[in-house]
């Protein structure tokens, strides 16, 4: 199955944004005292530079950035049930890491 945003079992931009920053507040835990308008941030500046697939991919990803084998369990998945090949995830996993330093920029100050 390749997913692409206009497949019925697609889900929609707002529920995998959603994701990200529960995923993303779930991370920073108690590092700062309300992580919401930070992980809101990056989750839809996240939104707005990536194309739908690989939006996707950071919304299914993003959870294991603590987990190294859970990382690779999701991405196994997507290469076996979600179209991808292996060099779009690291793609988009080189994407991330070379946007940190923007995504601060952008959405840094409201951490609090």
């Amino acid at each position: 199955m390749t997913l692409a945003a206009d497949t019925a079992d697609a889900p929609s931009r707002q529920t995998m944004t959603r994701e990200i920053v529960r995923s993303c507040v779930a991370q920073v835990g108690t590092q700062l005292q309300d992580p919401v308008p930070s992980c809101a941030c990056t989750a839809g500046w996240l939104s707005a530079q990536l194309d739908y697939r690989d939006f996707y991919v950071v919304g299914r990803i993003y959870r294991y950035a603590s987990d190294p084998a859970g990382m690779e369990t999701e991405i196994a998945r997507l290469v076996r049930d979600g179209g991808y090949a292996a060099a779009d995830i690291l793609r988009v996993a080189r994407f991330l890491q070379d946007s940190e330093a923007e995504m601060s920029a952008a959405c840094g100050f409201l951490e609090r």
